[in-house]
């Protein structure tokens, strides 16, 4: 596996984990993803192979915040849902006490 095959694989676990809701899983795969990404930077990477670095980490965190945002935006949705059904919620009668009171 080369090093570029490393990053590939974080990226994709990644991807994987974000969509099945696994965000302590995708949370330890970023940071793998990050120090990867800063070894193959340190380890004299030409500027060409930065910019190429450079060019799929931005994809990768492009993506995570378009993932993120319509993760928002179905959970706005459900909870707007849930408050308009709470308007319909039918309240049961309080039952009387028998009994003295004290």
């Amino acid at each position: 596996m080369t090093d570029t095959d490393t990053l590939a694989s974080l990226d994709a676990a990644i991807r994987r984990e974000l969509l099945a809701d696994s965000f302590v899983r995708s949370q330890a795969l970023l940071k793998q993803y990050g120090a990867e990404l800063e070894r193959l930077l340190r380890a004299n990477a030409s500027p060409q192979e930065a910019s190429q670095l450079a060019a799929r980490t931005r994809a990768l965190f492009e993506w995570m915040t378009i993932v993120a945002h319509s993760a928002r935006a179905r959970l706005d949705a459900g909870l707007a849902r849930a408050r308009r059904l709470s308007q319909y919620r039918v309240e049961e009668p309080r039952r009387r006490q028998h009994g003295a009171r004290a």
